[in-house]
Order: C-alpha cells, then sequence, then structure tokens
C-alpha cells in the first residue's frame, strides 16, 4: 500500500461522504469530533502540544510493533486511563466543513514539515516516529475512523 497516496488522495474522496450526521458504528464521536481528533492527532505528530509516554518502554516497543511493523488493526473502544480518549473534546470549528478544511491544512502541514527525511516526534503509545512510521499510523488511524463512520467497509 502507498500510504503517502491514501493521505494526500484516497482520504478526501472518501471524507467527501461525511455527513454532519453520520452515525458512528461504535464510540462517541460525532463525524465532526472524529475529524477535529484526526486534525489533533496530525498536529501531535507534529510534535505541537507536550506529549509524553503512556506506558513503559516494554509495552510501547510491543505497541509498535504491533502497528508499525505487523500493520494490526487500531483497536475499537479505545480508552485510556489518563481520559484523554474517554470523551470528545469541545468541537472547536464552526461546522463539519470547516473541520474538514482544518484538516487539510494540518495534513499538508504534515507532508511539508516531514519532507525533512530524519525528523522524528514522539507518539505517547508507539514512542518516537520517523517520517514513515507516522505515515503508516496516520493511515492506519484515519481507516480505522473511516471505518467507524462507514466510510469503508470492513
Amino acid at each position: 500500500m502507498n500510504y503517502s497516496s491514501f493521505l494526500k488522495t484516497e482520504m478526501w474522496n472518501l471524507l467527501s461522504n461525511l455527513r454532519a450526521d453520520s452515525p458512528a458504528h461504535w464510540g462517541i464521536m460525532s463525524a465532526q469530533h472524529m475529524v477535529e481528533h484526526l486534525q489533533m492527532v496530525f498536529a501531535m505528530s507534529l510534535g505541537f502540544g507536550k506529549i509524553k509516554p503512556f506506558f513503559d518502554e516494554e509495552r510501547t516497543r510491543r505497541s509498535y510493533e504491533s502497528i508499525i511493523i505487523q500493520k494490526n488493526p487500531l483497536p475499537r473502544n479505545l480508552k485510556f486511563k489518563n481520559g484523554l480518549l474517554a470523551e470528545p473534546l469541545p468541537l472547536e470549528a464552526a461546522n463539519l466543513e470547516q473541520a474538514i478544511q482544518n484538516l487539510r491544512a494540518m495534513v499538508d502541514a504534515f507532508f511539508e514539515r516531514f519532507e525533512e527525511p530524519n525528523l522524528t516526534t514522539l507518539h505517547p503509545v508507539l514512542g518516537v516516529l520517523n517520517v514513515g512510521d507516522w505515515d503508516i499510523f496516520h493511515t492506519a488511524h484515519v481507516t480505522h475512523h473511516f471505518i467507524q463512520f462507514g466510510l469503508i467497509a470492513e
């Protein structure tokens, strides 16, 4: 799979089918919450915010191997003890269309920033990731949420 191609092109074609009232197959996020959540994770990959590891080194290594090396799908209804994913954050954009525009800007910034081949940033569950790792993760993460909202069939 060409991950960058998915994130640069296919993702947007699929996202065009999302509506503000599109129901989730699981979880508590609305369609706009999901888009804003994706934007937040792309921002995290750029190194925005104070990111700290959630787990010890061994659990981080196992998570990295599962998601990045083995390319296993992300688990559903995941909640961390610190409450980070327990509730959706308040909406920031005026509407879904604005949230999608904001996401597009963040994805563009991701590809621009990671033109630097040796750049790495911290993922709180998977550890320090380079552009290839982030590409795999973001594709898995977007796919996970697109399945959640029926944009991709299981």
